[in-house]
């Protein structure tokens, strides 16, 4: 507005100004509006996929950096120095440094599986979560962590089990039913 001198020859003033400079409200139809819809549909399973995988890759390497096994950015006192130019090149060398952690505990993974294919040990069994981490129900990504393989390796050790307890209970109660028949017989004799 600096640029723009009023009094120059040409410069709107009173009733040559524009109408949207003297009207109270304005409408605008939907074509002049940006859009107000997102490109996926949300919580549409090309939605997960495009953003469950970023998000929880970005969520993982913050926790790891404040971690205090990896880089503990969090406390103050591993990085007593001043400015953004020292702070950045000590978050410079954290980054590589847990980038480093990451792919040595990768190639140590590997070589204990290698090993393990090489002596011709059976495959090792995924660990069963806890049922809190099963049955959370992530709102934002609609999904289970943990995945559905051991979900339904859960729900068949349940299934088996109950089975096996319903075994168990009919049997002790078809041995109730036989000695309660005994006791009755035993106690007609005496009479």
């Amino acid at each position: 507005m600096d640029e723009v001198d009023p009094s120059e020859p040409g410069y709107p003033a009173g009733d040559d100004l524009p109408l949207i400079c003297c009207q109270d409200s304005v409408k605008f139809p939907k074509k002049n509006l940006p859009p107000l819809t997102q490109a996926l549909r949300y919580k549409s399973r090309e939605w997960a996929d495009f953003h469950g995988y970023a998000r929880n890759l970005i969520e993982n390497g913050n926790s790891m950096l404040k971690a205090p096994k990896y880089g503990s950015l969090h406390d103050h006192l591993n990085r007593q120095s001043r400015g953004f130019a020292s702070g950045y090149v000590v978050l410079t060398f954290l980054l590589v440094a847990l980038n480093i952690k990451q792919i040595c505990d990768f190639l140590k993974a590997k070589e204990i599986e290698d090993r393990r294919v090489a002596e011709k040990r059976p495959p090792r069994k995924p660990p069963i979560l806890s049922r809190r981490d099963r049955e959370f129900f992530n709102e934002y990504t609609g999904t289970l962590p943990g995945g559905v393989a051991d979900l339904e390796v859960r729900r068949e050790r349940a299934k088996a089990r109950r089975e096996k307890a319903s075994k168990v209970a009919a049997e002790r109660a078809a041995a109730a039913k036989t000695s309660q028949s005994k006791r009755g017989k035993a106690a007609t004799k005496l009479a």
